[in-house]
């Protein structure tokens, strides 16, 4: 995994900037965008989804936390090594 992620950076940013990694426009789990409540007003429901072996995971991560934060109706399923996230459906 190690090996691909300098590969996948650099497919992503091509000639721009590595800033443009922490983009909000990228990422709605940036750290430029502040986690508050009302971040996600009116945000229909929705499903994430990030595999183990996914660049985006942490992203994924935060954005299932600022889902939560908002109260926006949400499942998902990905792998957090031992701790697993399932959709409401499965549980």
């Amino acid at each position: 995994i190690s090996q691909i992620q300098p590969y996948m950076a650099f497919r992503l940013l091509m000639t721009n900037p590595v800033s443009l990694i922490d983009s909000p426009w990228l990422s709605p789990a940036s750290s430029v965008v502040p986690a508050v409540a009302s971040l996600f007003v009116d945000f229909p429901p929705s499903f994430l989804s990030a595999g183990g072996a996914d660049v985006l995971l942490e992203g994924v991560q935060e954005l299932d936390r600022r889902l939560t934060i908002s109260g926006v109706e949400h499942g998902g399923s990905w792998d957090r090594g031992r701790e697993t996230r399932i959709a409401d459906e499965d549980r």
